[in-house]
């Protein structure tokens, strides 16, 4: 996956109001790829 999607993404999931616990575990679950909270921040 390319970071230009997974940054959008994150975005959608921050605009529906997503913990920063809730974008994680989401994107680990389906994507099956970690993030550092510091990685989901600077991108939200």
């Amino acid at each position: 996956m390319q970071g230009c999607e997974i940054e959008k993404k994150i975005l959608s999931l921050f605009a529906l109001g997503k913990s920063y616990s809730q974008r994680a575990q989401h994107i680990e679950d389906f994507y099956c790829a970690g993030f550092s909270k510091a990685t989901i921040n600077a991108t939200t």
